[in-house]
This record gives C-alpha cells, structure tokens and sequence, in this order.
C-alpha cells in the first residue's frame, strides 16, 4: 500500500465508519510512523477531512493502538469463512466490517489506560495483550 491508496482509505472508508460507530463525537486517529502516514499527502488529506491525528507517537513503541484489536478479530471472522477469491473476500471484509458497532470497539478504547501502564511497568517493552 502507498500513500495514495492510503489517502483514498482515509476519505473513502475510515472517514465515514468512524462517523457511523462515534455518531460524529470528537474521535482521534492514531497510527503509526509508516511512510505512508507520515507522507505530506496523507497530512494534507487529514488535514482536508479535518481528522485529528495523535502526533506524539514513538517511532518504535509498542503496538497499543486498539484498531489492531480490531483487526484481529475481522481477521479470524474473514478465516471463519474460507473464502475463495477476491471478490469474495472483499465481500467478506466489508460484511464483517460493518458489523463492527460502538458497543464492540468500546472495550478496547477503555483498555487503553490500563495497557498504558502495563507498557511502562514493562519499561517499554512489548506486552502481551
């Protein structure tokens, strides 16, 4: 993926499913320090759909964002269902994704505290979550 696709994925997708599952409260986008997030396109393209983005992100931290999570689970419901090409794995993903609700993602924001700390008590280093 470049910072092309990735700017379409920010206007065409996570814009509108973050305004579905927040109901158009104040959110805040974290990713990592990938190229293609950190490139002037992609800032120019938060900047235009007004997303506001955690800049104070270590370059090598741990992996706390709690869209991983999220990931995870869309993967394994994805599994669950053997598909077969790319269509129907499209299909799957958007299925699957559209699931998603408030009450799902709720948990793993309201985690975020206690991984924090569980981060430092570690010193740092990964953790197991």
């Amino acid at each position: 993926m470049d910072s092309e696709i990735y700017c379409s994925i920010l206007e065409n997708e996570l814009k509108k499913s973050a305004d579905r599952l927040f109901q158009r409260k104040k959110w805040i986008l974290i990713e990592d320090n990938d190229p293609k997030h950190t490139s002037r396109a992609s800032k120019a393209k938060r900047e235009e759909l007004n997303i506001e983005r955690l800049d104070d992100w270590p370059a090598s931290s741990p992996d706390l964002n709690p869209v991983e999570n999220i990931w995870n689970w869309l993967k394994h419901q994805v599994e669950k269902e053997r598909v077969t090409t790319k269509e129907q794995l499209v299909e799957s993903i958007q299925n699957n994704w559209n699931l998603i609700d408030i009450d799902f993602i709720s948990p793993f924001i309201q985690s975020f505290p206690n991984r924090l700390q569980m981060v430092i008590n570690n010193q740092g280093l990964t953790i197991n979550y």
